[in-house]
This record gives structure tokens, C-alpha cells and sequence, in this order.
């Protein structure tokens, strides 16, 4: 059998079931049973990818029926050493009746940094046990006679004690004699007197500083015929504690209810993890020049990624060459993408603007503590020397290169939608005068896609490169377009023709092997979307 050895030496059995590597959750039974009050749930988890762990409390089911240790700050210490021997990270528990109280002192004071979430399904905090603090409670006489039962016929009070835990005495409840019967098996492998003084820690401790504590999410699910832990004193209240709290109350449905009713419970716990999961992962992303072609399709696919993204623009109130708002806009951004463009592509106005917008923003980052920046550049920067453009984004590179900021810069070729462009800006009287030079233009859609790929993985400190999955003349390129368009003028290919001030070589424009190749090719999408007027 699988044991854990507690500080004092006590033995505490747990399962461990599925990938090492998935997910964990950790299930914390109620009073008096054990691990496998938790068998549904574990099974189902486990076919949904999860890692689960359940244990047996010390004095229960297969663990140690220790001498002392029956109360909550050992419970919390037990999981704690299990938690740290099975290093368990991210962790969700979910806990039901005296096992909330367990799993809430758990998180409160050993998981914070262990912890994902945290379910208490019909769960004992803040405090049930009736006092001029807790007017509403439970009577101690409640649990005086529960003791007094457990002392005297142990077999015969858990017996009763069924009854109302599964609201069988309820109208037109049937009792399962099945599940009766494991509920029976479970209570009596424990010890009686590790049981008999359970019921101390469970009635009269008090979570509310643990619940105040508490920064995960936690969800509360709770019957609303809850004859064992009501939940006008339980969840109701408990909820109100958290910091992060969602409360679901079931009609009808009595303290049993994750094995009465297991389908019903054991989806809403799924939808409650799934949703934790997408926060978690989450990434709070500032796209710089968010409102173009690239930065506003960027900026539409992150957040359908369920990320949390700035759109950051002069437009938006973000300026990087003045500075104004760009400290607002970084203040807990772990990802910067800087897809901004020049408004000018004359050299000495495009080297300005890459250079101080650059410097602004990288400054600004250090001080926001961004933890990577996302470069968008060209293809060539390092070849065509010639060009002022390709010269001022060179530079830029440079400048990402040398900050204190980790990096990635992704070089792309041309993108599809600026060839019509290019060709008309080539016009010179009756002629289209363009280089013949060899391109790799790449639709804009997959440039995207590509960025958000490189945003939501760790940086590089290197650059990459992307690109279309066929290279065509640019004079053919610019044929496709043209002709689509009904353009009378000729195409000339001249070698000595300028794109962006530079003479171009077969060369200059391809990225290298390694590059992330695009999948649609340039006719196909010429034939998608250009419109002949």
C-alpha cells in the first residue's frame, strides 16, 4: 500500500492514479469514511485526463489509528506532507463535509503556492458548533450525543447517522442499501477513538480565518436539504469569507450528494476546474500598434485565446514616441508584441520613429518588469543594406537585442495584401517598372498566427523567421494582382528597379531553411479575395 510518513511518524495511506505529469487533485473525505468515499469521482477525473490523490485521514480507512492528532492543524500538516512528497503543484482540492475544514486549513497555511483551486462540496467551515459568536449553529447537545452514540454502539449510531446524511427519511426517499453498505464498510476500518475525537475538531473549530486567508479561487457547492451540515451556517456564510468565491446550492439535494447524486456534482466541479484552468493560463498581453492589419487581428485572435490584450495605439491613448500612456498600458503586462509601423517610409523619418518608439517602449517595459518582447521585422534586414527602411528596422532589432528585456523578433516576408501595393507604387509613365527578384509573400492571417504562437511561448533571446510556402518573382507576383484587376499597363522587369530604395538579388527577400512556412499558396488566395470592379 502507498504511505506517507506525518512528522510524528503517524502512517497515512493515499491512491495516486494517472499521468504524473497531468494536472493533480487532491480529494479530502468526510467524517468518518475514507478514500473511497471519493472512488466516482477519482474514476471520472482520471478518464478526464486529471492526476487524482485521495488519502485516508489519520485514524481513518488504512492510515495510522494513532493515539492523538485529531484535530485540524494535524490534518492540515498530514496533507502538507503528502502534498510535498508527491510534490504536487497547482493542485485542486476538492473536499467534502469534515474534509473542507481539512483542505481549507490545508491551503490557508501550508498550499498557497501549491494551490490551483479549492471545491468544498457540503463542507463544515467557517464553524458549526452553536456560541454567542456563532448563534445560528449546531447545539453541542448535537454533538454530545453523537459522541455518546460513537462511545457506547458505534455500529449502531453510524447506522442511523446514514439516514439523514443521504436524506433518506425524507418523502418518497429510497433508501440504497448498496451504497448504505459502503458507507458502513468505510466508517468502521477507522478507529473509534481517532472518530470519537474528530468530532471535536469538526464541530468546533473555526475556519473563518482560514476562509479570509484563502487566495485561490474556491467553489462552494452545497444541498440545500443538507441535514448534517446546514448550509444557512456552512456555505451561505462561508462565502462570504473568500476572496474569490462562487456558491451553487441544489434544491432539494441532502449532505451525500456527490454520491447520490455523483453525475450532476462531478460536472459542475469539471466546469468549475476547466474555468480555472483557461484563467490560470491567462496572459495579460499589450499589442503595440494593435489598431492595424496585423496588431488588430492579433489582438482578436489572443483574446479568443482567452487572454487578457491592450490594444495600444495613438487612438487608445498610447504613444511611444511621446511616452504618454505607455506605463499605464505595460503595469502588469507579461508580454509586450510591438507591431507598430512607421507612418513614413522615407529613411531619415522611419530610422526616428524605430529608433525613439523602440527606446520608449523598451524602457518602459524594464520598468514595468515585462517579462518578453515580440518584435515584428522583415525578412532582409541584414541583406538589404541599401534600403533606409529595411536599415530603420534593422536598427530597431538592434535595440531589442541589446535591452535588459528577454526577446523574440520574427522576420516575415511580404505579406499577400501589400503586393497590389508595391506594384502600383512601381508605376513609371505607361510601365510597371519592378525588380524580377525572388519573394516568399505569406498571407497575413498566418504572420498572426504565428506571432501569437511566438507571444505565448517563452522568449528566445534569438530571431526566427517566417514565411509563404512557394517563392515567385515579384514581377509575377505583381502580374497575378494586376491582372485580376484588369490593368492595361505592362510589367517590366528591371534588375535595377527599387523596392523600398534597395536593388534586390534573388536572395535578398527568401528566409533560410529553418523558417515556419505558411500553408496557402498565393494564387489561391488571389482567387479568394480580389474582386474584379
Amino acid at each position: 500500500m502507498n504511505m506517507i510518513t506525518a512528522r510524528d511518524g503517524a502512517q497515512i495511506f493515499y491512491k495516486d492514479w494517472g499521468p504524473k505529469d497531468a494536472q493533480p487533485i487532491v480529494f479530502h473525505h468526510g467524517w468518518p469514511l475514507s478514500a473511497d468515499d471519493w472512488d466516482n469521482q477519482m474514476l471520472y477525473f482520471l478518464g478526464q485526463g486529471f492526476r487524482v490523490i485521495a488519502h485516508d485521514r489519520r485514524g481513518h480507512g488504512r492510515s495510522s489509528q494513532t493515539a492523538d492528532g485529531h484535530d485540524m492543524d494535524t490534518y492540515a500538516a498530514d496533507v502538507a506532507a503528502l502534498v510535498s512528497e508527491l510534490d504536487l503543484r497547482r493542485a485542486i482540492h476538492v473536499s467534502h463535509s469534515t474534509g473542507g475544514g481539512e483542505a481549507a486549513r490545508y491551503v490557508a497555511r501550508h498550499g498557497k503556492d501549491r494551490t490551483a483551486a479549492l471545491v468544498l462540496i457540503g463542507a463544515v467551515p467557517p464553524i458549526l458548533v452553536r456560541s454567542a459568536a456563532n448563534p445560528n449553529g449546531i447545539p453541542i447537545e448535537v454533538f454530545d450525543n453523537l459522541r455518546a452514540g460513537v462511545a457506547a454502539n458505534r455500529a449502531g449510531a453510524y447506522w442511523d447517522f446514514i439516514v439523514a446524511f443521504y436524506g433518506y427519511n425524507r418523502p418518497g426517499a429510497v433508501a440504497n442499501d448498496q451504497i448504505r453498505s459502503n458507507w458502513m464498510r468505510q466508517a468502521m476500518m477507522g478507529g473509534a477513538h481517532p472518530q470519537h475525537a474528530c468530532i471535536k475538531a469538526f464541530s468546533e473549530t473555526d475556519f473563518a480565518d482560514d476562509l479570509r486567508a484563502i487566495e485561490a479561487p474556491v467553489l462552494f457547492l452545497h444541498g440545500e436539504d443538507d441535514q448534517i451540515v446546514p448550509v444557512a451556517i456552512s456555505a451561505q456564510v462561508g462565502a462570504k469569507l473568500v476572496k474569490h468565491a462562487t456558491l451553487k446550492v441544489y434544491p432539494g439535494l441532502p449532505h451525500g450528494m456527490a454520491t447520490t447524486h455523483a453525475e450532476l456534482i462531478n460536472a459542475d466541479v469539471l466546469h468549475f476546474i476547466r474555468a480555472q484552468v483557461r484563467a490560470s493560463e491567462a496572459r495579460r498581453i499589450v499589442v503595440i500598434g494593435g489598431s492595424g492589419l496585423i496588431g488588430s487581428k492579433l489582438v482578436d485572435l489572443l483574446r479568443r485565446k482567452g487572454h487578457e490584450v491592450l490594444a495600444a495605439s495613438p487612438e487608445t491613448g498610447v504613444n511611444t514616441l511621446t511616452g504618454q500612456g505607455l506605463a499605464e498600458a505595460l503595469a502588469g503586462a507579461e508580454v509586450v508584441v510591438d507591431v507598430a509601423n512607421s507612418p513614413s517610409f522615407e529613411d531619415k523619418a522611419a530610422m526616428d520613429f524605430f529608433l525613439t518608439s523602440g527606446r520608449n517602449l523598451l524602457a518602459a517595459e524594464t520598468a514595468a518588469g515585462v517579462k518578453h518582447h515580440v518584435a515584428l521585422s522583415i525578412v532582409g534586414t541584414q541583406r538589404v543594406v541599401d534600403s533606409g527602411y529595411l536599415r530603420a528596422k534593422a536598427a530597431q532589432e538592434a535595440l531589442v537585442k541589446s535591452s535588459k528585456v528577454p526577446y523574440t523578433i520574427l522576420q516575415s516576408t511580404q505579406f499577400f495584401e501589400f503586393i497590389e501595393r508595391i506594384a502600383r507604387g512601381a508605376l513609371d509613365g505607361e510601365v510597371y517598372r519592378l525588380s524580377p527578384a525572388l519573394m516568399q509573400p505569406i498571407v497575413s492571417d498566418e504572420v498572426v498566427a504565428a506571432l501569437a504562437d511566438v507571444a505565448l511561448a517563452p522568449p528566445l533571446d534569438a530571431t526566427i523567421e517566417v514565411g509563404g510556402p512557394e517563392a515567385i518573382r515579384l514581377t509575377e507576383l505583381a502580374r497575378e494582382v494586376l491582372t485580376a484587376q484588369e490593368d492595361p499597363h505592362q510589367i517590366v522587369a528591371d534588375a535595377h528597379a527599387r523596392y523600398f530604395g534597395a536593388e534586390l538579388d534573388d536572395r535578398s527577400l527568401i528566409p533560410g531553411r529553418a523558417a515556419r512556412l505558411g500553408s496557402l499558396r498565393f494564387g489561391d488566395w488571389l482567387r479568394q479575395s480580389i474582386t474584379v470592379d
